[in-house]
């Protein structure tokens, strides 16, 4: 069965004191989220995601699946770090190309 819920996306962008530790992490819901709520980062955002992994056998009434494992990727949360400008984006990714040639 899916199920979706949205994930909240929190903004450390303005705030140098977040460091990660067990109290930053336990007091998430007290950041500010991301532009008011928006649920979806550009592309260049650099970003944390908090999720957990759960595996579980495939139970369906079709036999050939029998053995199979499932595996669940569950986001928790996301935080937004800073955005990469795309020009200096750009240039990196060139580099990076030209450097393993």
């Amino acid at each position: 069965m899916l199920t979706c819920s949205t994930v909240p996306i929190y903004d450390i962008r303005q705030n140098s004191n977040f460091a990660f530790t067990a109290d930053d992490l336990a007091n998430l819901r007290h950041l500010p989220l991301y532009e008011q709520g928006r649920s979806d980062l550009p592309p260049e955002t650099l970003a944390t995601v908090g999720y957990t992994v759960a595996c579980y056998p495939y139970r369906a009434n079709n036999p050939s699946w029998q053995g199979y494992t499932v595996i669940t990727l569950n986001v928790l949360f996301v935080i937004a770090l800073g955005t990469v400008d795309r020009g200096k984006l750009a240039f990196l990714s060139e580099k990076m190309s030209q450097d393993s040639s």
